[in-house]
C-alpha cells in the first residue's frame, strides 16, 4: 500500500503515534499535502521539543510557527536532549512565550537557567487559557518565591491563572512556598521532591479550596504542618516518604474524611492492626487503598517468621472479607529488607537485588499477582543465588536497568520485552555468555530506542558487545559512563558496527580528539554527538575555544554542522543528516 493513498483522517491518526521530531524528519517537505497535515496535527496536538534536533527545531520555527504560534494548544520544552538555549532561540526568532495565547498545556523539563525562569515568569499572566502546567526536574526552588514586576511571586502567578486545573511540580531539592492567593480552578496538584523544613499542607489546601487530588513526596526530615479543620474537597491522596526519615502521621488523614482513594509509599512499617484503626476511625469512604512499605530488620530477626507475623495482621475479616484487600510480603536476606505491599502492585518501579522469600494473604495469588503497573525495572542479582526467587512477572517494563550475566529466572519474570524502550546494561566483565544474553535480549526488544552500557575497567568490552549485533530501532547510544575512554582503534571498530550505522545520538568518552572527527565522518545518520575528550595535550596549552575551533576546521565540508559547543571537556556537536543517506 502506498502511504499517499491513505485518507487524511487515517494519516492524522498515525501521526498521533509519532513525536514532533519524527514527524518533521519523515514528512516535512514531501509535498504540500503532508505539510498541511503536519500543520493541522500541530494545531490539535501541540509541539514537543523535549528530544528534538536543532535542524528540525529550526524547520518548525521557520516553516510552521509564524502562522501556528497563536493556535498551539500544547508546548513541551526541555534542554536535556533538545537544542541548547532552546527558549532563548525561540525569543531570538520572535516567538516569545507570551505569544502562545491559546496554550492549554505547558510542560518544562530539566531547566535551570535563571534567565529562562524569568522569561517563564513574565509570560505566565498571558497564558490565560492554560489548564495543565508541568515543571519537572527544574531547579526553581528559590524562584518560586521570587517577586515579579507585577508584584506577585511566581507561585502566586500560577495560582492566579483562571483556568488552571492540574499542576505538576517535580523539583529536585526544591522548596515549595505556599501561595498567598486563592485558586478556585485547581483540582489536581502534584508536588514531588519537597525539600522544605516545613510543608504547610494546611495553608496550601486553604488557598486551593476545590482541590480533589493531591500527590506529594518528601525527601528529607520535613515537618508536615496541617490545619485543624477538615478538607472535604480532597477525595484522592498520595504520599511518598520512601527516601525520608519523616513518618506518616495518621492524624493528617483524619482531616480528609472524604478520601475514596489512598496511596502510601513509606519506610515506616504499619501493620494491619494500625491501618485498620486509621481507616475505621478516619476514612469511612475509602474504597481504593494501595501501599508499599519497606522495613530493615535486625540481624537477629528471622525474616520468614517476621513476614508471617506481619501478614497475620492482614488476614482478619476486615481485610480479606469486608474490603478484599490483599497484601504480599517479600523479604530479601542479602539486603536485610522486608517489603510489604498491596496486590495488585500499584507502583511504577520495582527492584530485584537478591533472592526474595515471598508470602501473600491472597487465596488465589496467581490471579492477583499482576505487576503491569511496573514501567521501570531494576534487576541486579548474582545468578548463583537466583534459584528460589518469587514467581512474579513483569509484562510491560519500558525502562530497565540490568546487570549481566543473568540466569534463567530473569527470563521467566520478564516474559516479554515488547514495551521496552530504554535499557541500561551493567557488567564488571564481558564474556561469551554475557554477549549471548545481550544479543538475545535485543532480539526480543523490538521497540528499544535507547541503550546505555556501563562496563567497568575496560571500554574495549563495550565494543565487543556491540559488534555483530543488529537492532534497527536503537537510535540513542550512551557509552559515556565507562570507566575509561575509547582510543582511536576502538573508535574505528565502533564506527563499523551495525549500531553505528543507524545511531542518531551518541554519548562517548574518547582519549584523542581525532576520534571525534572520525566518528562524525563514519556514522552517516549521526545527528547529535556528546563527547568527553581526554585531551592528548595539556589543557592549559590552548584557549577555552581551541578545541571547538579545531573541530570546525577539521570538519569543514565533511558534514553541514549546525552547532558546536563546549563545557569543560565535553563537546556537543549537532549536525544535519548526510544528504547521501
Amino acid at each position: 500500500m502506498i502511504l499517499e493513498s491513505l485518507a487524511n483522517e487515517l494519516l492524522l491518526y498515525l501521526f498521533e503515534y509519532l513525536s514532533t521530531n519524527h514527524l518533521i524528519y519523515a514528512f516535512h517537505g514531501l509535498n504540500s499535502r503532508f505539510n498541511f497535515l503536519l500543520f493541522h496535527h500541530f494545531t490539535i496536538n501541540g509541539l514537543d521539543f523535549r528530544s528534538i534536533y536543532s535542524c528540525d527545531f529550526d524547520t518548525i520555527c521557520r516553516e510552521y510557527l509564524p502562522t501556528l504560534i497563536d493556535k498551539v494548544p500544547a508546548l513541551y520544552l526541555s534542554e536535556r536532549n533538545g537544542p541548547s538555549e532552546l527558549v532563548n532561540r525561540l525569543n531570538d526568532d520572535g516567538f516569545s512565550l507570551d505569544r502562545f495565547v491559546r496554550l492549554k498545556s505547558f510542560s518544562l523539563n530539566y531547566l535551570s537557567d535563571e534567565d529562562f525562569i524569568n522569561k517563564i515568569m513574565l509570560a505566565l499572566p498571558y497564558l490565560v487559557n492554560l489548564t495543565h502546567l508541568s515543571l519537572e526536574y527544574c531547579l526553581m526552588g528559590k524562584d518560586f518565591a521570587k517577586v515579579l514586576s507585577p508584584g506577585l511571586p511566581f507561585v502566586d502567578c500560577i495560582w492566579s491563572l483562571p483556568k488552571l486545573t492540574q499542576c505538576y511540580f517535580h523539583l529536585p531539592l526544591g522548596r515549595f512556598p505556599v501561595p498567598s492567593v486563592t485558586s478556585s480552578s485547581i483540582t489536581h496538584l502534584f508536588v514531588f521532591h519537597v525539600y522544605d523544613d516545613v510543608l504547610k499542607l494546611g495553608l496550601l489546601f486553604e488557598y486551593t479550596p476545590n482541590l480533589q487530588h493531591f500527590s506529594t513526596s518528601i525527601v528529607n526530615n520535613c515537618l508536615i504542618q496541617f490545619s485543624m479543620s477538615p478538607v472535604p474537597s480532597i477525595t484522592s491522596f498520595e504520599i511518598s516518604l520512601y527516601d525520608s526519615d519523616t513518618n506518616l502521621r495518621p492524624d493528617i488523614l483524619q482531616w480528609m474524611p472524604n478520601i475514596c482513594r489512598l496511596k502510601v509509599d513509606c519506610n515506616r512499617l504499619l501493620d494491619g492492626h494500625d491501618w485498620k484503626q486509621i481507616i475505621s476511625n478516619h476514612l469511612p469512604k475509602l474504597k481504593t487503598f494501595h501501599f508499599r512499605m519497606k522495613y530493615t530488620y535486625e540481624i537477629n530477626d528471622v525474616p520468614q517468621e517476621l513476614a508471617e507475623q506481619l501478614l497475620n495482621t492482614f488476614r482478619s475479616p476486615f481485610w480479606v472479607d469486608e474490603h478484599r484487600w490483599f497484601v504480599r510480603c517479600d523479604s530479601c536476606p542479602t539486603r536485610g529488607w522486608i517489603f510489604i505491599y498491596t496486590l495488585p502492585y500499584a507502583f511504577d518501579d520495582f527492584s530485584v537485588y537478591g533472592r526474595l522469600l515471598s508470602k501473600s494473604t491472597c487465596p488465589q495469588e496467581k490471579n492477583l499477582q499482576t505487576y503491569d503497573c511496573v514501567r521501570e525495572l531494576t534487576y541486579d542479582v548474582e545468578p548463583s543465588i537466583c534459584s528460589q526467587l518469587s514467581d512474579i512477572q513483569f509484562n510491560k517494563p519500558e525502562k530497565m536497568r540490568l546487570r549481566l550475566p543473568v540466569d534463567d529466572y530473569f527470563w521467566s519474570i520478564v516474559p516479554t520485552f515488547d514495551h521496552l524502550t530504554s535499557l541500561q546494561v551493567q557488567a564488571s566483565d564481558i564474556n561469551e555468555e554475557c554477549t549471548k544474553q545481550f544479543q538475545l535480549l535485543l532480539s526480543r526488544a523490538s521497540h528499544l530506542s535507547s541503550l546505555s552500557i556501563w562496563i567497568f575497567f575496560n571500554s574495549g568490552h563495550a565494543v565487543d558487545l556491540l559488534l555483530g549485533t543488529k537492532h534497527v530501532s536503537i537510535k540513542r547510544i550512551d557509552l559515556g559512563e565507562l570507566s575509561d575512554g575509547f582510543d582511536e582503534e576502538q573508535c574505528m571498530r565502533l564506527s563499523r558496527s551495525p549500531f553505528a550505522m543507524q545511531c542518531e545520538e551518541l554519548r562517548i568518552h574518547v582519549t584523542h580528539r581525532s576520534s571525534i572527527c572520525y566518528l562524525v565522518k563514519m556514522m552517516p545518520n549521526l545527528r547529535s554527538l556528546y563527547v568527553y575528550c581526554q585531551y592528548d595535550q595539556p589543557e592549559e596549552t590552548f584557549s577555552k575555544n581551541e578545541l571547538v575551533d579545531w573541530l570546525r576546521e577539521q570538519l569543514l565540508g565533511v558534514r553541514p554542522l549546525i552547532e558546536i559547543s563546549r563545557s569543560y571537556n565535553t563537546v556537543r556537536l549537532e549536525m544535519r543528516q548526510n544528504s547521501s543517506t
